[in-house]
Formats: structure tokens, C-alpha cells, sequence
């Protein structure tokens, strides 16, 4: 089994122009495995992943170019892909019962439908299904209603889970606790997983592999160990660098990224990081790099300026 992503594009029209969220973008996804797309608001990881499956939000007009398939075909949502949202409270209806939304997407009768949601409450953990089944959302905890929109993404039984920033407005023991979740259904249910997050505390954690976007583009690809503790490219470099030290003195600067990313309204000649790279060169103003050997940047790739 094995998801891929082959030159997305995704251009979103708001009121007046237009937005290119999304340039060339291309990633694999095999059983079993979790592959990690990571980046900064903004960065089109999220808009990558939805927009092919048709869940950009209402009102939104899109053109998609490129292809997302399973096995050489589209995928078919709920049935072969499940998708868990960022954000439980604004997902998940709050005039309505948290089981009885997890039943609809099983697709059963009432009966079998309302068991088979509390069968996949105790799934995903929740001590006591039943209760929840039966809870408002406001009725329950973040790490609770994450666990049930968990639930809820698992009722087709797909073969792949993709989890957009699932540990968001959640306390690290609450974070820690969903994650375990998600990694005990992996293996459990040989779930291939592809987590859209810009925690890299979670990333380190997770991933198999990891696709770092920046303004629309995969800027570095390949293996999590590598990406992780020998990082090429200056935006990812500059992503670790900004993790807090667990055992940094009290009073330590934070170091961050200096400026922030483009306005992508408009074509971006060169690579989109030039303006905040420490490294740029001349090449990389003019002439925008092409992915090679999984990094995308001419300093890395020895483009002279």
C-alpha cells in the first residue's frame, strides 16, 4: 500500500486574486510508516494534503493540478483515507451527542451504528465509551474530543490516517497521551500515517520520514534520523535550532527564526527563504532551486553565485 502525492499544485482564489499555496509538491507514503510534513503557518502543508481530497472549507474556490493516489487510484475518503482535524471543539458539531456524530461516519443502521461508535471510543482509549458516547463535546475534555475525532476517522476502517495537527491547544501530558493513541493504532491496525504538524517535538517522535514545506514547496525530503540530526537546508536547520533546550539555564534567550515567510500572491523568483537565509548567495535570489538528492537550495547543491 502506498499513498503519493505526484506535482500538486493548489492555487485558492479569495475575493480578489489569487493564491498559490501549494508549487510541485511530490511525497510518498508506505504501509506502516508515518511521514511527517512539517513547516511554519502558512507553509501549504495543510492545503497540500486537504485540497486533493476535496476538504477545503465551504466557499473556498480552488484549481488542484497534479494527482493523490493509493495504489495508482484516487482514494476514497473515509473508506480508505481517514482524516482527523485540527481543532475538536470547531469540528465536531456541539448540538449533538459525540457518539451519535462518530455513528454516521460508520455508515451502519442505528444500532449497529451507536455499538460500533462505542467500540471505537474504547479503541481510541477513552475510559468510559459509553459516557462519551452520550457527552456533548462541550462536555468534554481536549485530549477527549481529540480521541473521539480519532474515533471518528477510524469508523471507515481506512489505511491510512492523516492526522492534522492533532496534539494543538492540547498540555504536553494531554499531547504525550494522544500521540501514544495514535501510535498504538498504527500498530495495531497497520495504519500508514501522515502527520501535518510544526511541532518538531512530535516529529521527532513519530516520523519515518519528513517533508519540510516552506511557501508552498517541499524545501527538504527524506529520512527522519537524517533530517533530524544532520539537516542541509537552512530553513530546517533553522527549525531545530529553535527547539527550546530542556535543560537550557533559566533566563536563555530564545533563538528563532529571524523575518518571516512571503506573501504568496505572486510568483516567487528564486527560493522563497533567500530573504531570511544567513546563507544566501546570488544564485538563490535569481533562480529557484529543484530538489536534488532530497534538499532544495544552491548552497547545498553547488550552484555558484
Amino acid at each position: 500500500m502506498t499513498l503519493v502525492a505526484e506535482h500538486l499544485t493548489v492555487r485558492l482564489y479569495p475575493a480578489k486574486g489569487v493564491v498559490h499555496a501549494v508549487d510541485d509538491v511530490s511525497w510518498r507514503l508506505h504501509a506502516g510508516k508515518t511521514l511527517a510534513i512539517v513547516g511554519e503557518s502558512g507553509s501549504g502543508k495543510t492545503v497540500g494534503t486537504l485540497a486533493p481530497l476535496g476538504l477545503l472549507p465551504p466557499g473556498v474556490s480552488a484549481d488542484v493540478e497534479g494527482s493523490l493516489t493509493l495504489d495508482g487510484a484516487p482514494p476514497v475518503l473515509g473508506r480508505e483515507v481517514g482524516v482527523v482535524f485540527q481543532d475538536p471543539p470547531s469540528a465536531l458539531n456541539p448540538l449533538r451527542r459525540v457518539g451519535s456524530q462518530v455513528a454516521d461516519a460508520t455508515g451502519l443502521r442505528r444500532r449497529a451504528a451507536r455499538e460500533r461508535a462505542i467500540e471505537l471510543l474504547e479503541l481510541v482509549g477513552l475510559p468510559d465509551p459509553v459516557r462519551a458516547a452520550d457527552a456533548y463535546p462541550h462536555e468534554l475534555s481536549g485530549g477527549m474530543l481529540q480521541r473521539a475525532m480519532i474515533a471518528g476517522a477510524l469508523a471507515g476502517e481506512p489505511r491510512v490516517l492523516i492526522a492534522d495537527e492533532p496534539t494543538t491547544a492540547l498540555d504536553p501530558s494531554m499531547q504525550d497521551q494522544v500521540l501514544d493513541v495514535l501510535a498504538e493504532l498504527q500498530a495495531r491496525l497497520a495504519l500508514a500515517l501522515l502527520l501535518i504538524t510544526h511541532d518538531i517535538g512530535v516529529v521527532k517522535r513519530m516520523a519515518d520520514d519528513i517533508a519540510v514545506m516552506y511557501a508552498g514547496r517541499i524545501v527538504e525530503y527524506g529520512p527522519a534520523a537524517r533530517l533530524v540530526h544532520a539537516p542541509e537546508h537552512p530553513y530546517t536547520q533553522g527549525l531545530l535550532a529553535a527547539i527550546p533546550a530542556a535543560d537550557a539555564a533559566p533566563g536563555t534567550r530564545f533563538v528563532g527564526l529571524e523575518g518571516a515567510p512571503p506573501e504568496l500572491t505572486q510568483r516567487i523568483r528564486g527560493c522563497a527563504f533567500a530573504p531570511r537565509c544567513p546563507l544566501a548567495i546570488g544564485a538563490c535570489r535569481t533562480d529557484r532551486p529543484q530538489l536534488v538528492d532530497g534538499v532544495s537550495c544552491h548552497v547545498r547543491t553547488g550552484v555558484a553565485a
